[in-house]
């Protein structure tokens, strides 16, 4: 049966959430109130409830090329909920580095990189973002477009903002050397990935009746585009290295040699 006649955005929204949206949210392990370690935060960016979103569909007849437009630009919003794995590599630790070892502030050259590099991808995204030809420049240089909503895409960039501040800050430090592989978490928008119709096919036509069945082909198909890369693709990689107290020099003789 059809959802309406003629179809109008609540329905739709409706079960776009519940066979998409919910099912993308569920599957996050890893999240700003449960990081792998506390010296990757800069690489998250959201809670456990995951990423909210309502496709602006006009409450009027709606065609299908409409639909799918707005729900194809929608579930890229949730493509930085995806696979990743992370380690914290101890230098010069001995004993395979799997005892607490503290760390001179200097040590920390990957963790600050790192969240710069994030906050610059998500704060040069904002500045992109209203102008056609700096989107494009932005994509040259970063391989990817930011998260295509500007009140989001704001908040991200103040979220990298502060969690740079505090990775450039910070002091000495305790870290244990450790690894999490092929885990699900929402990250940062510097590790999203885009979705074009090459990924989802447009099952619905001008002239169908668009019914319950024929939503769910196209929410399965947007669900699996994403998993496809999400979940069942390569897994986002990130880590750093720090010097153990006793090998500080040392360590950072061969870093500056690297």
């Amino acid at each position: 049966m059809a959802i309406s006649d003629p179809i109008t955005e609540n329905p739709v929204i409706t079960k776009y959430k519940e066979l998409v949206a919910t099912r993308i949210n569920n599957q996050i392990v890893y999240h700003d109130g449960n990081l792998p370690d506390s010296k990757f935060a800069h690489q998250f960016a959201g809670n456990q409830g995951g990423i909210s979103t309502t496709p602006d569909l006009i409450d009027a007849p709606i065609t299908a090329q409409d639909m799918y437009n707005v729900l194809l630009k929608d579930v890229n919003r949730f493509t930085r909920i995806r696979r990743f794995s992370a380690s914290i590599n101890i230098s010069g630790a001995g004993g395979g580095g799997l005892t607490p070892n503290l760390n001179q502030s200097g040590s920390q050259t990957d963790r600050r990189t790192q969240a710069t590099e994030n906050m610059n991808f998500s704060c040069e995204w904002v500045t992109a973002f209203p102008d056609t030809t700096l989107r494009n420049d932005f994509k040259q240089k970063w391989g990817r477009f930011g998260v295509d909503d500007l009140t989001a895409a704001t908040q991200l960039c103040e979220d990298a903002k502060v969690k740079s501040a505090v990775a450039n800050r910070a002091g000495s430090i305790v870290a244990t050397a450790r690894s999490v592989s092929n885990q699900v978490g929402i990250l940062s928008s510097r590790h999203r990935f885009d979705l074009d119709s090459s990924d989802v096919t447009n099952n619905l036509s001008a002239g169908q009746v668009i019914d319950d069945a024929a939503l769910e082909v196209l929410f399965n198909a947007l669900y699996n585009a994403w998993s496809a890369k999400a979940i069942s693709g390569s897994p986002v990689s990130f880590s750093m290295t720090m010097c153990h107290s006793n090998c500080h020099s040392n360590c950072h003789a061969s870093r500056g040699r690297r």
